[in-house]
């Protein structure tokens, strides 16, 4: 059914690192009704043989290379993921693959050819194929961040059997109409940009845009609160230059196509959260225009209620004003990212059951109470966090 173009980069096949692209043959038919009669799907595995195997997906920016391998390639969370880090490399397997429809090698729009609507789902089905690729019969985890998170519930939705738990940084079981608005207007300045043959400059600009929904008001008020520059006679302003140096920097690495592609998939996102059975952690950043709050420390009113109400194996968590999923998009001095970061090197092995052997119970009773102080929501009635929990 697969037929497999790999390099494996090891003496033992998947024990240290290893990474390739599978050819699916036979025809994907996507959830909204278009079929695609060839597909690649480019994937990478790291980490020790027996270590606990968990799934990192990021955000539609993200890709398979999740922490940073060599200067050449640079991981999209190296912040969060990596040695001795929230999610330690070296005691973890971590699996990661390109989206559907995005720039990296898994199949999507080449030079502006029209490629079909893709769903969260159709990334599940990516996954599960691919778990069956590699022989992979359950995950331990799926730790997913924003899109990444969407592709998680779907997947657990689908095919709870094949996962223990879940993960969601900022993420929901369907997109907020404020949020599809902002990334409706994203879209239409892409296209603007193509139609005009300037498609970076589009891109350009919908990224900058886009910033606007990731970061707080408070760290923008921190930041950029300097005066304005005069460049060619005109006065150019701190946080101007911030959201324009993030959009070039944007559209160097990614496709106009992928883009729409993904970021139209963020708001045809629909689970059904009471479908997800497997238990789940749910991370929520406070004052990310992008998360369009309707209840105080609530990305989803529906998402988190659904599934924590009167289930022990589900909680969710405020992380504090900050970047929308911790993503360390900016190099220079990215304060709430590392802020952000630090809470989850914290809270990821407590979430993962890795840290059960290693605090005592009075310990975990005082980790508990200082989550609680920092903003959290709910969290099952128990005295220690045993490996059910969340």
């Amino acid at each position: 059914m697969t037929s497999l173009k790999d390099t494996i980069r090891s003496e033992h096949s998947l024990s240290v690192d290893a990474e390739g692209v599978v050819d699916i043959q036979g025809g994907l038919r996507l959830h909204h009704g278009a079929t695609l009669q060839t597909a690649s799907l480019g994937w990478r595995m790291t980490g020790p043989p027996t270590a606990p195997l968990i799934v990192v997906l990021g955000g539609i920016s993200g890709h398979r290379t999740v922490f940073s391998v060599a200067p050449s390639r640079v991981g999209w969370w190296s912040e969060v993921v990596g040695p001795d880090l929230a999610l330690p490399s070296e005691k973890l397997r971590i699996l990661a693959f390109d989206y559907l429809g995005g720039s990296g090698e898994t199949t999507g729009p080449v030079n502006g050819a029209w490629f079909p609507a893709v769903s969260t789902y159709d990334q599940a089905e990516l996954l599960r194929r691919l778990l069956d690729h590699l022989g992979i019969e359950k995950l331990d985890a799926i730790v997913g961040a924003s899109y990444g998170g969407m592709v998680a519930m779907a997947f657990a939705e689908r095919h709870p059997a094949r996962v223990s738990r879940l993960v969601v940084v900022s993420a929901a079981d369907r997109a907020h109409p404020m949020a599809t608005a902002w990334r409706s207007l994203q879209r239409r300045i892409v296209r603007l940009g193509l139609d005009s043959s300037r498609p970076k400059a589009g891109l350009e600009l919908a990224r900058g845009l886009a910033m606007t929904t990731y970061r707080s008001a408070s760290e923008f008020a921190a930041r950029f609160s300097g005066e304005p520059r005069e460049i060619d006679g005109r006065f150019v302003f701190p946080v101007e230059e911030y959201l324009m140096a993030r959009g070039e920097d944007y559209a160097r690495r990614y496709q106009p196509d992928g883009f729409l592609i993904l970021s139209e998939s963020i708001d045809l996102h629909r689970i059904d959260a009471t479908q997800v059975k497997v238990p789940v952690t749910a991370m929520c950043q406070r004052a990310v225009r992008l998360l369009a709050l309707r209840k105080p420390h609530s990305r989803s009113p529906r998402q988190c209620d659904q599934r924590s109400r009167g289930r022990q194996g589900h909680g969710r968590h405020r992380l504090g004003d900050g970047c929308h999923c911790a993503r360390g998009s900016d190099p220079a001095a990215p304060l709430e990212d590392h802020r952000t970061a630090r809470l989850l090197w914290r809270y990821f092995p407590f979430a993962l059951g890795l840290a059960q052997k290693r605090r005592s119970p009075r310990r975990v009773r005082r980790f508990r109470q200082r989550v609680g102080r920092g903003g959290c929501i709910r969290e099952p009635r128990r005295a220690v966090l045993d490996r059910d929990t969340e």
